[in-house]
């Protein structure tokens, strides 16, 4: 975490051999709007204010990015309707991505 621009750099590093189909699942709470962008996407919050930004730094190749209804469930038994980001992609492993998570307030979009 870089606490100077609240800012997650991560890195997955994908072990294996051959061609492989991935799937990555990113669900955000209810009431968030997603809105892909060719070098990553933005989540908003309904009520205004949080941001959440993701960047790619070191994407797949050919990774495709989209949003669909989900459920989230808040605690047992109970479900809401929620946005889940998918990034999808094929690719040869072993792979290294990397991509940055950041969380900034309406103001500094």
């Amino acid at each position: 975490m870089d606490r100077t621009t609240a800012t997650f750099q991560i890195e997955y590093r994908l072990e294996g051999k051959g061609r492989h189909r991935f799937l990555a699942s990113f669900h955000l709470a209810p009431g968030w709007i997603v809105t892909p962008q060719e070098d990553g996407w933005t989540a908003r919050s309904h009520e205004g204010g949080a941001i959440l930004k993701f960047l790619w730094r070191r994407s797949p190749e050919l990774s495709h990015v989209h949003a669909e209804e989900d459920l989230h469930s808040p605690s047992y038994g109970v479900t809401r309707r929620a946005r889940t980001v998918r990034v999808e992609w094929a690719g040869e492993v072993p792979c290294r991505i990397r991509y940055a998570l950041m969380m900034l307030d309406g103001k500094r979009a």
